[in-house]
């Protein structure tokens, strides 16, 4: 992967995603917003350390949403978004996957998958989820949203066809 991108690894599946409509180019990107994104992500897993004992489900869900909003800040900085509606949360995992490279190691993007499962049946199955479940996750979501940062720093608006 190149210092700055654009990229190439990954470029096909940005392509097929943004020609299926489940992501779209936005017309500008924004440092701000991305460095506030990552604002976001810290403070969900500072919430999830500070719940894991009392409210363990909150937890999870402010665990979770960390790495998806680490996830959405790499998007944002290529000047892209995920379309909402069913299956967003997919998507977001599936273009970044695509494209991360040695800061981000595919096992913890797996477990982001892992966890966007738990976290569905924590909040639409009425799953019990403990603070043994979180306290063995932080630590893979604290690394994801790092590895993902440094990604992120890494990248540049995304340009088709120049892969």
């Amino acid at each position: 992967m190149q210092a700055s991108g654009p990229w190439a690894q990954g470029a096909d599946v940005i392509q097929r995603l943004l020609d299926e409509g489940r992501l779209e180019r936005r017309a500008q990107s924004s440092e701000e917003e991305v460095e506030r994104m990552f604002g976001n992500a810290a403070a969900d897993l500072a919430s999830a350390r500070r719940e894991k004992d009392s409210n363990p489900r909150l937890a999870y869900r402010a665990m979770y949403d960390a790495v998806r909003t680490a996830l959405t800040a790499a998007l944002e900085k290529q000047g892209l978004r995920v379309k909402g509606g069913e299956g967003s949360h997919v998507v977001v995992f599936l273009a970044v996957s695509a494209q991360v490279g040695p800061n981000v190691t595919r096992q913890l993007l797996r477990s982001y998958d892992r966890m966007r499962n738990r976290r569905h049946q924590v909040e639409y199955d009425n799953l019990d989820v403990t603070a043994a479940d979180v306290f063995d996750d932080l630590p893979k979501a604290e690394r994801m949203v790092a590895g993902i940062r440094a990604f992120t720093a890494r990248l540049s608006r995304w340009e088709p066809g120049r892969q």
